[in-house]
């Protein structure tokens, strides 16, 4: 049996008329609890500790539903760091010789080194290509977003 502590529920709260709020219990509550609850650190947590061979094939499918919205979820986050980074690129301003700090070709290798992948694959599908004038084209999306 897990804990609900990690979820933070308040176990001691009650009305006259429900009294204790509902928990779960088994470890097939917990699946379904997990697949319709808000992904984040802490249900991921919990997701952690759902023992397979407790649970039912109902509760194998709803862990995991609840696994893959766990993914979908930290893909997200991975979306607004590569986004961030972009806009790191495409911020910088040239020093008075013209060299920038960080620019789009530097971005492109940090992510390829980040996430173990070629320079191109990184860049996007342009390979990380500028348009005429230096600008960066922005219909390939954050760097290595797909």
């Amino acid at each position: 049996m897990m804990q609900a502590t990690l979820l933070d529920h308040d176990d001691t709260a009650t009305t006259e008329t429900t009294g204790p709020p509902e928990q779960p219990v088994t470890a097939d509550e917990w699946a379904a609890h997990l697949a319709s609850a808000v992904p984040g650190p802490q249900t991921a947590a919990m997701l952690a500790l759902l023992e397979r061979g407790q649970l039912s094939t109902t509760g194998r499918i709803d862990a995991l539903k609840a696994w893959e919205r766990h993914v979908a979820w930290i893909q997200a986050q991975q979306v607004g760091l590569l986004a961030d980074i972009e806009a790191d690129a495409l911020d910088a301003t040239p020093n008075e010789i013209g060299w920038v700090d960080y620019d789009w070709n530097f971005a492109c290798e940090d992510v390829a080194c980040a996430l173990k992948l070629s320079g191109n694959t990184a860049a996007g599908p342009s390979g990380g290509r500028h348009r005429p004038g230096g600008a960066v084209s922005h219909h390939r999306g954050p760097v290595g977003a797909r």
